[in-house]
């Protein structure tokens, strides 16, 4: 039989492979570490960067709607034949939404909403009346040699039923001038609408 030789280490090569090994432990465990919160970091960085996307995305949807909206207003506005600035006041009125193909959806439909206004709210009838006279009857204010040229009273019952173009007749020819018309107008027999 062999004789078991028992060999003690020293207390200090005891420690010093004990010292070794921990070293060894030590490090395999921060890489662990880093590895793990390399990955968590990674994963933080995605989140963050996917709620910044999302922020980006909705800032988009609300800007392209909000457009979307004001160009609805306008069409419908030209449409319907009412200034687009009154239009524009009723924005509140619609809601606009962007899918995710980037379609924008105005709810109540505009037109149908500016035409039920027009029967109901005295000043979408105004507006209505006075675009419908500006679509009836197209062409700037008369210039002065077709004012010379034109009868006084036809003149005179077209502007009536146009005040845009009696605006732009007064600012183009003077008060003065229209006054004269009218008067000239009455001599010959007219009478405005309502008297």
């Amino acid at each position: 039989m062999a004789e078991r030789t028992d060999v003690e280490l020293s207390p200090d090569a005891q420690s010093a492979e004990s010292l070794e090994h921990l070293q060894a432990e030590n490090d395999a465990l921060r890489q662990q570490l880093e590895t793990l919160r390399a990955g968590a970091d990674r994963d933080g960085d995605d989140a963050d960067r996917l709620a910044r996307q999302k922020r980006i995305n909705d800032g988009l949807r609300k800007e392209l709607a909000s457009k979307a909206l004001t160009e609805a207003l306008r069409a419908a506005a030209d449409e319907v034949g009412i200034d687009p600035d009154l239009a524009a006041l009723q924005a509140t009125r619609f809601t606009c939404t962007v899918d995710d193909t980037g379609r924008a959806d105005v709810v109540p439909n505009p037109v149908e909403t500016f035409l039920k206004l027009s029967k109901t709210d005295p000043l979408f009838r105004r507006a209505d009346r006075a675009g419908r006279d500006r679509r009836d009857e197209p062409g700037p204010a008369p210039d002065a040699a077709a004012v010379n040229e034109s009868d006084a009273v036809d003149l005179v019952a077209y502007l009536d039923r146009n005040p845009a173009r009696r605006y732009e007749f007064i600012r183009r020819h003077g008060r003065e001038r229209f006054f004269e018309l009218v008067r000239t107008a009455k001599r010959r027999g007219y009478r405005r609408p309502g008297r």
